[in-house]
């Protein structure tokens, strides 16, 4: 019984260590996002918090995935689908995740806090 409840908790480490390991190596292979986020604690998970205009959020079953969703101050109230941008930001260029961050309204062409200013003149 202990041996199975030992592997229980060694599986769910695991699994902890290989998000954290997914997310490090993101911001590796995107070290422009680093000042343009802050590590957030989600739940059990550690994501990011960009310009609280997004989130990266690290999940997964058999693999880890780093889902990008809206930032929504009172996330409970929306549905699931309304807060996705895009469901694995891991496999993306370059190109396509700055495609996908600007449909959050986060341009990294510009300067850090500049895309906030343009939501306001609208």
């Amino acid at each position: 019984m202990a041996t199975s409840e030992l592997a229980r908790m060694q599986k769910a480490l695991n699994r902890r260590i290989a998000l954290i390991k997914a997310l490090s190596k993101f911001l590796e292979d995107h070290p422009e996002l680093a000042s343009r986020s802050q590590l957030k604690q989600l739940g059990n998970n550690v994501g990011l918090n960009i310009n609280e205009k997004a989130l990266i959020r690290p999940g997964g079953r058999d693999r880890p995935v780093l889902r990008l969703e809206r930032y929504i101050e009172d996330w409970q109230d929306y549905d699931l689908k309304e807060r996705i941008i895009c469901a694995d930001v891991l496999p993306l260029s370059p190109g396509e995740l700055d495609a996908v961050l600007k449909a959050a309204g986060v341009d990294l062409a510009k300067p850090n806090g500049e895309d906030d200013e343009d939501e306001d003149e609208r």
